[in-house]
């Protein structure tokens, strides 16, 4: 069709039919947009540079950075190939939720400048009325968009960076569905373990846990830890005794976004783009119901992921792997001439060994620790069940094991006090 569907900065959106006849989306670059946005750009560096070189105070939100992080994302963003595999990859990774869709795209129809999409019949987010009319429940459209929206960032690292009204449209059923992936963010797995270490230590007002985090974010700059900490703790008291659920993502947000400004640190580029769009989606949500909060439908993942995070088995995991970075260091090769040795930088081989050592004698008595729990359970339920023989109505065997690991366990508590001694 002739006239355009949507029309946005770089490209506009036409209903088109197939050869076979069957109807779909055509988005369509704009010509010459590539060259205009080009010169556009080089204008923004050189206000950035100019910027920079006549203020300090501006120098220190490195608007040069920022110029060319942008520069890259809109560049992906005029590749519509890439828009359409950003597609394909969080039309995978949401396949589980049944209420979300994200159109189709037909490769052998579409290049660099043009994308051709399945069509997908609904109602646009944004038209409250039509939604009304259809008898469509807001509030759980809401809810679902929030799921959706926690799910890509926090479990699959990979989420939507732009989810405004006009990015959704509503389908019968009040099922979602999800368009234009030009902008996405990624968040690495250390990064969300930040995110994670930081929810939770606002929530136990842990502040060192919360400064530690956000001291990483220095750049190799300096920082006045004591001073950090002492500001977190101002901000976490606010959230004093409040639930996950209870939080102000919005105003802790802004919080996190001062703290970094006023200590000179750098607020990395990942977790701006993540900022900006839970700030988006926020208002989205409170578009569709005023009532809405985030962090309610937040809270369930949260936790989960908290758990999962400071499980036995994760820690477990996460000593081993600590133990042979330990054990690499001990027997890394020499260093090369001209290089510092371990001693010059305060590493003494001789002490990691005996670091390595303790580590390995710590973990055996986890293993004999587990053995030893499994032996008491296993003797009671045999007392309990008076497995024979069974004199005086007592399981022999079930008495002698349960005795045996009692005095096994006794044992364990005794050398697991000297193992701690040797670590203080």
């Amino acid at each position: 069709e002739a006239t355009p569907i949507g029309v946005a900065s770089i490209g506009q959106v036409h209903s088109a039919l197939t050869r076979r006849g069957q109807k779909v989306v055509l988005k369509i670059q704009k010509p010459g947009i590539r060259n205009k946005i080009d010169s556009d750009l080089r204008l923004l560096d050189q206000l950035a540079k100019l910027a920079c070189d006549n203020s300090a105070e501006i120098r220190r939100y490195r608007p040069v950075e920022l110029i060319r992080e942008f520069r890259r994302s809109l560049l992906r963003e005029l590749d519509f190939t890439i828009e359409a595999r950003n597609a394909d990859r969080i039309r995978k990774n949401m396949r589980s939720l049944k209420w979300l869709t994200v159109p189709r795209v037909y490769w052998e129809l579409s290049s660099s400048t043009v994308q051709v999409q399945q069509h997908i019949e609904g109602i646009p987010a944004k038209a409250l009325e039509k939604l009304d009319a259809a008898g469509l429940d807001r509030a759980q459209i809401a809810r679902r968009g929030a799921l959706a929206a926690w799910k890509m960032a926090l479990e699959d690292g990979f989420f939507h960076a732009d989810p405004h009204p006009g990015n959704f449209i509503i389908l019968p059923g009040n099922r979602i569905a999800m368009l234009d992936f030009g902008m996405v963010g990624k968040l690495s797995h250390s990064r969300r373990e930040q995110i994670l270490q930081m929810t939770r230590a606002v929530v136990i007002r842990e502040a060192e846990q919360c400064a530690a985090v956000l001291a990483s974010w220095s750049d190799g700059q300096p920082v006045n830890f004591e001073q950090l900490v002492s500001d977190v703790e101002d901000v976490i008291s606010q959230y004093h005794g409040v639930s996950i659920s209870e939080l102000d993502i919005t105003a802790l947000l802004n919080d996190i976004t001062a703290m970094v400004r006023n200590h000179n640190l750098v607020l990395p580029s990942d977790i701006a783009l993540f900022i900006k769009a839970i700030i988006t989606l926020e208002g989205f949500g409170r578009l569709l119901n005023p009532d809405f909060d985030l962090m309610t439908e937040a809270e369930p993942l949260l936790k989960r992921m908290i758990r999962t995070r400071y499980s036995p088995a994760r820690l477990a995991k996460s000593l081993s792997l600590r133990a042979l970075d330990v054990v690499d260091k001990v027997y890394a090769p020499p260093p090369v001439p001209g290089q510092q040795s371990p001693q010059e930088q305060g590493l003494d081989p001789r002490q990691l060994e005996r670091m390595v050592t303790r580590l390995e004698r710590g973990q055996y008595r986890q293993v004999q620790a587990l053995l030893v729990a499994s032996s008491f359970i296993g003797g009671s339920v045999m007392l309990a069940g008076k497995v024979g023989p069974s004199p005086w109505g007592i399981s022999l065997f079930g008495l002698i094991v349960f005795l045996g690991s009692a005095g096994w366990a006794s044992w364990l508590m005794w050398v697991s006090r000297r193992f701690l001694r040797e670590w203080e």
